[in-house]
């Protein structure tokens, strides 16, 4: 069935920078009767592969490559430029559902689309969760669904901060011996005890004795 594709700029990148969901992104843009965005989406492009540069996940050698595929995408779609009207939707839809400058430009523009071409069902495809509750509350139909985001699509944790195993020696000690020495001990069980005080027997040296 014929459709209208809205791709923000989250969408978007997918088509130009390998990612999870990407292929499902690229059928849909060649399956759409007609693709549409908000014309801050050639912007946000631009800005957003110079970011991905930046953090090195994009080589400088396929670069020329990546700029040649946004023009030939961006060439093939329709955008709806910004003016007084659509900046004071954006304004309310930004009030009503706490969104990004950005973003509220986007969902106004999408909103716009039933009205301006009636006889296609449109799609709104976003990977933003905010926006796309946001869309699917103004009664758009969003992909993918707000409450079935992809966990591949979920960003990473934050890594965790390595610590030396317990039980190991974390440093020398200038005069010898060790120095964070720490053996897991548990309550109940007595024998850490003995082999603590053994390693320091054997390990550590001794204070020298106070002159009389």
């Amino acid at each position: 069935m014929s459709r209208g594709l809205y791709l923000d700029t989250s969408a978007l990148m997918k088509l130009w920078l390998y990612e999870p969901t990407s292929e499902e992104v690229h059928w849909a843009f060649e399956d759409a009767q007609r693709v549409v965005s908000c014309s801050i989406a050639r912007l946000e492009a631009r800005a957003t592969l110079a970011r991905v540069l930046r953090e090195r996940r994009l080589p400088a050698a396929h670069l020329p490559l990546a700029e040649s595929k946004v023009t030939h995408d961006l060439d093939l779609m329709s955008f709806i430029g910004v003016d007084d009207d659509l900046l004071d939707d954006a304004g309310a839809l930004a009030f009503r559902h706490q969104l990004k400058s950005l973003d509220a430009l986007h969902l106004a523009a999408a909103s716009l689309l039933p009205y301006t071409f009636p006889e296609l069902p449109w799609v709104f495809m976003t990977f933003d969760l905010k926006l796309g509750r946001a869309a699917a509350a103004e009664g758009l139909d969003v992909w993918p669904e707000p409450g079935q985001r992809r966990r591949a699509d979920r960003p990473p944790p934050p890594p965790r901060r390595l610590r030396p195993p317990q039980g190991q020696p974390i440093g020398p000690l200038a005069g010898g011996g060790t120095i964070g020495w720490r053996p897991l001990r548990r309550r109940g069980d007595a024998d850490h005890a003995p082999r603590r005080w053994e390693h320091k027997r054997r390990h550590c040296p001794r204070r020298p004795a106070h002159p009389a």
